[in-house]
């Protein structure tokens, strides 16, 4: 699994050689016991991420309970739309897991902050408006793209590795922009699908 730490999120995913022809067909009924969990398991967040900048306004630091928290739904929901229809790029079925993964094709990899500025969190809904802008943008397209790679695996039985690049790297912009609001980290996130 190829992933780079150049930044302190870093999607990893594996380019699939071969994957199902058909299965992405049926994969939005497979996917609703992930969906229906990670529904209910992020209602606290509604709570826990206002309380968590508010821990980083007053101490300085993103409490680490909070943090993994925060983390684990990030990543594990990376893993489920790898396998659904942010990517479609792998036909093993996720894990129902917030934790690091290496039995799996895709990963979120992310460094948890010793400390947290201050003044980012303070402001953070105002910095990341160019990247809300472009991430609408990009979503939209990228929902596009993955359409056009799974309509190729239904003739060819293979991704296409060019559309697996773009489509990677968009989702690479994406996932760092929602760790940044989600104040999981403190660099701001590169306009870049590097």
């Amino acid at each position: 699994m190829a992933a780079s730490l150049n930044y302190p999120v870093e999607i990893a995913a594996e380019y699939p050689e071969r994957v199902n022809r058909f299965l992405w067909l049926i994969k939005w009924l497979l996917v609703l016991p992930h969906a229906i969990i990670l529904s209910l398991i992020s209602i606290p967040a509604i709570i826990t991420l206002p309380l968590s900048w508010l821990a980083i306004i007053i101490l300085g630091r993103y409490p680490s309970l909070l943090w993994n928290y925060h983390a684990g739904l990030l990543r594990w929901s990376w893993r489920v739309n790898f396998y659904s229809y942010e990517a479609g790029a792998t036909d093993q079925y996720p894990p129902f897991s917030f934790e690091t993964r290496d039995d799996y094709p895709a990963d979120l990899i992310i460094e948890y902050p010793e400390t947290s500025s201050r003044l980012t969190a303070l402001f953070r809904w105002l910095l990341v408006i160019p990247h809300w802008i472009i991430v609408s943008f990009l979503e939209s397209i990228r929902n596009i793209l993955v359409l056009i790679a799974l309509l190729a695996t239904l003739f060819t039985g293979r991704y296409p590795e060019s559309l697996f690049d773009i489509i990677m790297g968009m989702n690479r912009w994406i996932y760092r922009v929602a760790a940044y609001v989600g104040l999981l980290i403190d660099d701001y996130p590169p306009f870049s699908f590097d």
